[in-house]
């Protein structure tokens, strides 16, 4: 069978979870992290994912959200000392990281100690969220096939 494209298989599931990732969101920017920090988180875990559209779309919207150039282009190399990346950045590319892959418990709890450092736990839930989130965006599009945007 060829992929289909299961958001509009069963356009009532992609709409509860498109509500569910606009509600992550809001609950982002209730807690005070700006668009640029959500973003970088985005699209950090659609490159861990691999997926062609989530990342077509959140570079774009990082880069509007006044992500630099530069930094999107060392994301994949965010851990590295010399790397452009602040503090807060890392506990949340460390956070989004961990709940991409779930592998390691250990490490969740490194990741979740380092979170609750620089940030509140409406801002760690949110971020967590939001990594939860795009994960399930990345499935959906990896599943069926989404082409990258133009």
């Amino acid at each position: 069978m060829k992929r289909l494209y299961i958001d509009k298989v069963h356009p009532e599931v992609f709409k509860a979870l498109a509500a569910a990732s606009q509600a992550a969101s809001d609950a982002a920017e209730e807690a005070g992290l700006g668009l640029d920090l959500v973003e970088l988180v985005k699209v950090r875990a659609s490159q861990i994912n691999g997926c062609l559209i989530c990342l077509s779309i959140h570079m774009d919207v990082a880069r509007e959200a006044g992500v630099p150039q530069r930094k999107l282009d060392l994301l994949t190399s965010w851990q590295e000392k010399k790397s452009p990346f602040t503090d807060e950045e890392r506990a949340a590319l460390a956070l989004a990281e961990e709940v991409t892959r779930v592998d390691d418990t250990l490490a969740m709890d490194r990741a979740l100690e380092i979170a609750g450092d620089a940030f509140t736990p409406e801002q760690v839930s949110a971020i967590a969220w939001n990594t939860i989130m795009i994960g399930a965006m990345n499935r959906l599009s990896i599943v069926s096939g989404h082409p990258p945007r133009r």
